[in-house]
């Protein structure tokens, strides 16, 4: 007997979500490897970046009082979840008609599960390929809420302003200022080299290596992320046994093993290049995992496929990442 339309959508629904994840989980994302999960509990979470108390200072007199550390506010990160969908329809004729219903629905939600992946995979790796932007970019920094909550850092991130946007990885002539006063930058200008990777190891490591107090602390980098066309630079620095550029036997690569190399076909730029420290300083928030629902329209018996998921990101820290040749506008 003929499926009806009154038993299409109860029968399918179902099953689209086995499609969804039949083509969804064949990617792997490379997002969750660079960004640190965080509870996203509403439409937006905002929490305060930490600064710690200052060091002690030394007791010069007797009877002295210890000195009160002065309290500074951090910065406020903003996360908001952005809410993505998508709908499919079939018409009352072509549910009626058509003798494998199951497979409409299967070739519309396998699509949706190749499109999610796309979607968070392009949405995160905006953060590095947008990152250098100058005048930021709205969809993927400004995490305002209309009507509810305005992100004040605009179109970039944290520690800048709507009207003077600071973007994640910014030039030396564009420094952004800590609490402290203190001055940094985590982007510059240079091909993936030997050289360069040990600039930018000593830029993470040693110069942005500094609290909002400016104060010393260990960060380390653990990622090298690169497009698909720097892949082969990049593993001959970090998988070599010999530095590449020596030309002489008995020449160690101090570089072997340092870092994990990351290969992301999702950045654009093809020879920017970050070093980092993974799932720290930029977050990832779920608020809601795809939700497929499967309904008929009883003003005309069409048949309505609908998906929609929410997340979101945000930098909550630009000190365990350094970028190189990144676009600026």
């Amino acid at each position: 007997m003929a499926q009806t339309r009154s038993d299409f959508p109860e029968g399918m629904t179902k099953d689209a979500y086995d499609y969804y994840y039949e083509t969804h989980d064949q990617h792997p994302s490379i997002h969750p490897l660079a960004f640190k999960p965080k509870t996203l509990d509403a439409a937006w979470e905002q929490w305060t970046s930490v600064v710690e108390e200052d060091q002690p200072e030394e007791k010069t007199a007797e009877n002295q009082d210890a000195p009160v550390s002065d309290t500074v506010e951090g910065f406020t990160i903003y996360m908001k979840a952005r809410t993505y969908h998508k709908r499919k329809i079939w018409s009352k004729e072509t549910v009626r008609d058509i003798k494998k219903l199951g497979d409409l629905v299967r070739e519309a939600v396998n699509s949706w599960g190749n499109g999610v992946f796309v979607r968070k995979e392009t949405f995160y790796a905006d953060f590095f390929n947008s990152g250098g932007l100058t005048a930021g970019k709205d969809a993927t920094f400004d995490n305002s809420v209309s009507g509810i909550v305005t992100d004040p850092s605009g179109d970039g991130v944290y520690d800048g302003t709507a009207a003077s946007v600071i973007p994640f990885f910014n030039l030396s002539g564009n420094l952004r200022t800590a609490k402290s006063a203190k001055t940094y930058y985590n982007s510059f200008v240079g091909p993936l080299s030997e050289g360069n990777l040990e600039t930018a190891l000593i830029l993470l490591e040693q110069t942005n290596a500094l609290s909002e107090r400016a104060l010393r602390f260990r960060q380390m980098a653990d990622t090298l992320l690169v497009p698909v066309n720097l892949e082969r630079t990049a593993r001959k620095l970090i998988e070599s046994t010999g530095g590449i550029s020596d030309v002489h036997a008995g020449v160690i690569n101090p570089y072997q093993n340092r870092l994990k190399v990351l290969v992301w076909n999702f950045l654009t730029d093809v020879d920017a290049w970050f070093i980092g420290v993974a799932k720290k300083g930029i977050v990832m928030g779920n608020r809601q995992d795809p939700e497929i629902n499967i309904f008929q329209d009883q003003r005309n018996g069409a048949v309505e496929a609908v998906i929609d998921l929410r997340f979101g990101g945000t930098v909550e820290d630009f000190r365990p990442w350094v970028g190189s040749n990144l676009s600026t506008s």
